[in-house]
């Protein structure tokens, strides 16, 4: 049993290798030019040459998506409180989030970087635009969700509302809250980088339009790789702050 969970987390982590020597094996094989498509090994070179460049734009980039992670994360399950509580407010409000979604956030961060300049503050804007939606939903599910009998006996023992939101409502909409945020982190990183592309002063978005327009394959892809490393990260923190907040979770999953 010991073997076989060992070889299931082996699994992802060979996957990556095989793909990378793959990518290796074929660029070389039929001499693909550089700015067409550089290799894995050409792609750490780069990496290793522009470190100092990349860590001060990654280091832009993360502050921005965490901040925007964070204020999402608030605003979100605030959101689903008030909806939960006021069915009401979810009728008006639902339709409005859902068309927040089907406009391209690549229109409106325009709009977001003229109306407010090209400082952080838009940027972690953009994140929370990109970010909200999963979070507010998930969180309103889990509330949704929550055990009717549960709320009826607690009421019968004189338990008033925030009692009952406390120890049922929102332990039972955990699971769920942190689903949306595990989904959030990983669309927060790609929320700054738009924001970015479109003005900033720095940061990873910054430096790939550079790259493109200098026709550097292999600058673009080691930002690439380091936007995939800072989505998978903040979506391990997730289920690290999960575990931590639910143990009751993990014990579960042991079995």
């Amino acid at each position: 049993m010991k073997k076989r969970q060992n070889t299931a987390k082996a699994a992802p982590f060979l996957a990556v290798f095989l793909f990378l020597a793959v990518w290796e094996i074929i660029c070389r094989a039929m001499k693909v030019e550089t700015y067409i498509l550089p290799a894995p090994l050409r792609i750490m070179k780069v990496f290793w040459e522009k470190r100092g460049l990349l860590l001060m734009h990654t280091s832009y980039t993360l502050r921005e998506a965490l901040a925007g992670l964070i204020l999402s994360v608030i605003l979100g399950v605030l959101a689903a409180v008030f909806m939960y509580r006021f069915p009401l407010a979810e009728r008006a409000a639902s339709p409005l989030i859902v068309i927040s979604q089907t406009v391209p956030i690549i229109a409106l961060a325009p709009l977001i970087l003229v109306w407010f300049g090209i400082g952080i503050g838009p940027k972690i804007g953009i994140v929370v635009l990109v970010c909200f939606f999963p979070v507010t939903v998930s969180a309103l599910s889990g509330f949704k969700a929550t055990d009717p009998g549960m709320v009826s006996l607690l009421r019968t023992m004189g338990a008033n509302d925030l009692r009952i939101f406390t120890e049922v409502s929102l332990p039972s909409a955990a699971p769920l809250i942190f689903a949306g945020i595990r989904m959030a982190a990983t669309y927060s990183v790609m929320g700054a980088v738009i924001g970015e592309w479109l003005g900033a002063e720095a940061g990873l978005g910054i430096f790939m339009t550079r790259a493109i327009s200098s026709h550097r394959a292999d600058m673009l892809f080691s930002s690439i790789f380091i936007v995939v490393f800072i989505s998978l990260a903040l979506y391990g923190l997730t289920e690290l702050l999960e575990c931590a907040a639910l143990p009751w979770k993990r014990k579960t999953a042991d079995y």
